[in-house]
């Protein structure tokens, strides 16, 4: 060892720890240092978006998606229910980038085979309206809820974090790269 103490990415906000005494393994941030890391939205599904990293420790994009319940009248995500998806940074999170900035000319983008058991899916489905149906899937569980178009362009913000803090370039870098870049193999269906 160096001697250097851990270093946090410069893709994620720097994270405090709870005072002595309570979970000091759980990172505590602001809501505005959240803010820069995920994405929520409630439509006919409850979805959560988070900048991450893998088992690895490599940069890439986390899902949860869950049904809706309605509690005291306020409608909210029922997470024991929830799907967990995280994207391959090797490919997929170039794929989705791809994707959202109409490189590859779909309408349509799906990642499947992932989990212990292969069984789960993520689709992405652009509408006419700029917005993006995200459905997930683990088995015989689904939802599918909608992006709306500001929500969109926050998620591809996420995915430049993503791919740019693996190789540590600025946001402006991991574009020009990026654009440069041959365009990535859609999925196999």
């Amino acid at each position: 060892m160096s001697g250097h103490p851990h270093q946090i990415p410069s893709y994620m906000p720097e994270q405090r720890t709870y005072p002595h005494g309570q979970d000091s393994n759980r990172p505590q941030m602001s809501r505005k240092e959240r803010a820069a890391i995920q994405i929520k939205a409630i439509t006919n599904a409850a979805t959560q978006i988070e900048l991450g990293e893998t088992k690895d420790e490599i940069p890439t994009l986390t899902f949860e998606q869950t049904c809706i319940k309605v509690v005291l009248g306020k409608r909210q995500g029922d997470w024991n229910k929830k799907i967990i998806f995280q994207l391959s940074p090797d490919t997929e999170l170039q794929q989705l980038i791809d994707f959202l900035t109409h490189r590859i000319h779909e309408n349509e983008l799906c990642f499947k085979y992932h989990g212990k058991d292969n069984n789960k899916s993520m689709r992405l489905t652009k509408n006419e309206d700029g917005s993006v149906m995200l459905g997930l899937s683990e088995g015989q569980k689904r939802h599918n809820g909608v992006l709306q178009p500001t929500k969109v362009s926050q998620l591809l913000i996420l995915a430049y974090k993503a791919y740019g803090g693996r190789f540590n370039l600025s946001m402006v870098d991991t574009i020009s790269v990026l654009n440069k870049s041959p365009i990535s193999e859609k999925p196999k269906k």
